[in-house]
């Protein structure tokens, strides 16, 4: 039997939400965010490279992005 750890609500449609090695990712075509398993907010951010193909985990707190033309790399504080 579990519990609920947090809830909270966006605004933002989201096209991808999933669990990356206990971090939340979510993104679609041009925004992105990292939640904690907590709720706090990692990085939330828009892309104007280009089109979000995919987004996921490398590093203790590194995310690569996969754009349409190129590859992006993001570092959590």
């Amino acid at each position: 039997k579990g519990r609920e750890k947090f809830q909270t609500e966006f605004n933002i449609p989201y096209s991808n939400i999933r669990m990356s090695e206990g971090a939340i990712v979510m993104n679609n075509d041009s925004q992105v965010c990292v939640m904690g398993t907590d709720g706090s907010q990692k990085f939330k951010g828009s892309i104007a490279e280009g089109n979000i193909e995919d987004f996921f985990k490398i590093g203790r707190n590194k995310y690569v992005l996969a754009l349409e033309h190129t590859v992006a790399v993001i570092k959590l504080k």
